[in-house]
């Protein structure tokens, strides 16, 4: 998203805000022509709540049972607004 392969307004928010995150859970939607349904990626865009601080973050343990995260950056959602 970063380098515009979603778009100009990704590729902007994330000039804008650099400290930014993105929804990448898969949602089901419906084509308004023919109906079908199909699932997609959500990509909603957000911004961190002011004082958050990604280096605060405790990596150490797991928040997720099917997913350790272990070594990855990951915002929850309570950290965005």
């Amino acid at each position: 998203m970063k380098a515009g392969k979603f778009g100009a307004q990704g590729k902007r928010f994330f000039k804008e805000h650099p400290d930014g995150a993105i929804s990448c859970e898969n949602i089901v939607v419906q084509c308004d022509d023919c109906g079908e349904l199909m699932q997609v990626p959500e990509l909603d865009l957000y911004v961190p709540k002011e004082g958050f601080s990604i280096d605060k973050i405790d990596r150490s343990y797991n928040w997720s049972t099917v997913f350790s995260g272990k070594g990855y950056d990951y915002i929850s959602y309570s950290d965005l607004k």
